[in-house]
């Protein structure tokens, strides 16, 4: 599955990534993982810097649910009616 969305690489890139999937020890296959995150941020991919609009219609008396920007989504536990 392609998942190099920026679709950025370059020599040193291509290299690591060839050694990285072709290592059978773990922790060297880490290491090698670690250094090809390393010179992929060098880079500078894709960063969202902005929030995008994320609307989201909530009925009214609806707590801790909506729009989260850049927050991780509230776990369902704490969504729920306000008393009042």
């Amino acid at each position: 599955m392609q998942q190099n969305y920026g679709r950025i690489g370059n020599e040193k890139i291509n290299e690591l990534y060839e050694r990285a999937t072709e290592e059978l020890d773990e922790q060297k296959a880490a290491d090698l993982a670690n250094q090809l995150d390393e010179e992929i941020w060098k880079s500078g991919h894709s960063l969202v810097t902005y929030q995008r609009p994320d609307v989201v219609a909530v009925r009214k008396g609806l707590a801790n649910v909506g729009a989260h920007g850049f927050q991780r989504p509230t776990p369902y536990s704490k969504i729920g009616y306000v008393n009042g």
